[in-house]
């Protein structure tokens, strides 16, 4: 996720689309945000109807290295 293509990295391109998803979600939706590498970590407790917190937690989250 961390390779670039001289402006953005793969990492920085999903994190759009996750955000243009969310967006894209009608109002009263709930979703959930996971990262995964070797690992999958959730990046908020629960599905929130709150879309505002998951933007944040997308807006938040770091490239990882593998382990």
């Amino acid at each position: 996720m961390g390779v670039s293509d001289g402006s953005m990295t793969r990492f920085d391109k999903a994190r759009d689309a996750a955000l243009e998803a969310i967006d894209s979600m009608p109002i009263g939706s709930a979703t959930a945000v996971l990262l995964a590498s070797d690992v999958v970590q959730g990046a908020i407790p629960s599905p929130p109807f709150d879309m505002n917190l998951a933007r944040r937690a997308i807006r938040d989250a770091h490239s990882r290295p593998r382990h």
